[in-house]
């Protein structure tokens, strides 16, 4: 998905809350959010977004801001779960939708087992990821701990939340290192994280959302669920521990267990997320996601940054890799300009790819002009062929080789295309020069060599 979906708006109870929809197939998946959430953020950073746009080629998804968080309006007393379930019931009349899937992620997921149980004729099935104990008996959830994974105490999850409302927003926010642990080293993910925090709610909304998780009355909604379920649980959630998740499967009748191996509590951050997200498809549409590559033609474009190495050691490891992120920036900023897929930086470089080759010789030309003006040179280089998309995006396929062997053909500011994009910009204003014949590495024949410009 290249463009972000429309975000809407629907008043219930004199609130208004903001949602998305998107994706296609017969089955309509709504997603129920954790404590905090922000719809439209969460397009903004890749891991993220690979979690949504990889539901969306699936079943469709819609997916909503609580009241109090994100784009809905912001609340100043604790809310209901009645108002909670009420807000999502909201959506679904908005949408003209009688009965749907539900994911529930954290909060969400009490969100969504309350609707379950309260509506049952509004819910096809439930997906329950990572919920919180909320009322239900500590003695219960001890009885699922063990040596490895032992139960918190009540006054640990105290201590917790106090660390969490403290810290919400500062630089010293603790979430991060608790929630996501797999990726709390990774600067990138720190400062959107922590402008999602200061942009999703304020340390006093936070604080009033778990005074109203306290005074949820759900533990004897459990036995009313009549849905088939499916509970969702990383082994090593720092935030809820994993014998939550066993209680839940053992209260909820005919409720089914998977514990995800990874440590992160929000679980689109984790290394093993698109096999855990495949737990999720297979349950809600009834088959697992292929692991086979999507073949398509696509003009496939690298760039290089020009004497990385001397530059690198010139600058230090700090400056180098603040260089390097504000080309990873610049790069994804241009390549979604001319709709085309940013698939990876390649450390000193990047690997992209468009539908077709005037876009992707656009973005090209545009990228040197700009990444120059920051005192950054770069080299491109294009091709267009049949390419391998795996599952995790990344690329595959001899349209990929080539591209990277005519990308060594051009010098700093240059773009090089190959003898197919050539031609088939061929009656386009652009001035293209001939670099005559040369034999690539790997790849058979000989091959025509380009440098294009406006």
């Amino acid at each position: 998905m290249k463009a972000l979906p429309q975000f809407q708006f629907v008043r219930s109870r004199n609130v208004s809350i903001g949602y998305t929809r998107w994706g296609q197939g017969d089955h309509l998946v709504i997603f129920t959010p954790p404590l905090v959430s922000n719809i439209e953020l969460m397009w903004e950073i890749p891991e993220w977004r690979r979690v949504l746009d990889w539901a969306g080629q699936h079943h469709q998804v819609i997916m909503m801001d609580k009241r109090g968080v994100g784009l809905s309006d912001r609340v100043t007393e604790p809310s209901s779960l009645d108002e909670y379930v009420a807000d999502v019931l909201a959506v679904m009349d908005a949408e003209g939708i009688g009965s749907a899937h539900f994911v529930g992620h954290s909060e969400g997921g009490i969100i969504a087992a309350a609707l379950a149980a309260l509506h049952p004729s509004r819910v096809r099935s439930l997906c329950m990821l990572g919920a919180p104990a909320t009322n239900v008996p500590p003695e219960i959830v001890a009885g699922f701990a063990d040596a490895t994974h032992p139960a918190r105490h009540a006054d640990g999850d105290r201590e917790i939340i106090l660390a969490l409302v403290r810290s919400w927003g500062r630089p010293e926010s603790v979430w991060l290192d608790l929630f996501a642990p797999s990726v709390a080293g990774d600067d990138r993910v720190r400062r959107w994280w922590a402008r999602f925090e200061r942009q999703s709610c304020s340390s006093g909304s936070l604080l009033a959302m778990f005074r109203s998780m306290e005074r949820f009355d759900f533990y004897p909604l459990l036995k009313k669920i009549s849905v088939p379920t499916l509970i969702c649980h990383s082994l090593d959630d720092r935030v809820v521990p994993v014998s939550v998740g066993r209680a839940y499967a053992s209260l909820i009748p005919g409720a089914r267990l998977i514990e995800w191996n990874n440590p992160d509590h929000v679980w689109g951050f984790a290394p093993n997320w698109r096999e855990a997200h495949n737990d999720i498809i297979e349950f809600l549409i009834g088959s697992r996601p292929g692991s086979g590559a999507r073949k398509q033609i696509g003009c496939v474009m690298f760039t290089d940054m020009v004497e990385s190495t001397r530059r690198a050691s010139e600058h230090g490891d700090d400056e180098w890799r603040k260089v390097k992120e504000l080309h990873d920036s610049i790069c994804r900023l241009r390549v979604a300009a001319h709709d085309g897929t940013f698939v990876k930086s390649t450390g000193d470089g990047t690997l992209a790819w468009f539908s077709g080759p005037e876009p992707a010789v656009q973005a090209a030309l545009g990228l040197s002009r700009e990444l120059a003006a920051s005192g950054i040179p770069i080299r491109a280089g294009l091709h267009i062929g049949q390419i391998e998309i795996q599952d995790d995006g990344d690329l595959n396929g001899i349209a990929v080789n080539i591209a990277a062997r005519v990308q060594a053909y051009a010098q700093e500011g240059q773009v090089a295309i190959s003898q197919t994009v050539h031609d088939l910009l061929l009656g386009s204003p652009l001035e293209m020069r001939d670099l005559g014949e040369h034999k690539l590495k790997g790849v058979e024949g000989t091959w025509r060599i380009y440098i294009v410009a406006e």
